[in-house]
């Protein structure tokens, strides 16, 4: 279909290229940025949500489900990652607090 509103056209493909940008940088250090891995599954479940709602009114090819499946994908692999770096920051700080007991004055 023609671009009707550039304006909406290229502000959702500068939108979609800061959410690549965040993806990289949760991939370099997925413990620091783990608060990011909240907003980055609200961004690829809303695709889903949205395609399959278009595809159940019959207002878009049945041909999307496929991109939803895969971002749907990504949107569960973001909640297993969140889940997963949580354990690890868990146990690091029981860790970390097991240590400076040792080291207190009594």
């Amino acid at each position: 279909p023609a671009v009707n509103h550039p304006e909406f056209y290229y502000g959702f493909v500068l939108l979609n290229i800061c959410w690549q940008i965040l993806y990289l940088f949760l991939a370099q250090d997925p413990i620091r940025y783990r608060m990011l891995m909240l907003p980055a599954f609200l961004a690829k479940a809303s695709a889903p949500c949205a395609l399959l709602w278009l595809v159940f009114q019959e207002r878009i090819s049945s041909q999307w489900v496929a991109t939803a499946i895969l971002d749907g994908a990504f949107a569960l692999l973001f909640l297993i990652a969140f889940w997963l770096s949580g354990r690890s920051v868990n146990a690091e700080r029981s860790q970390r607090i097991q240590y400076e007991e040792q080291f207190e004055p009594q």
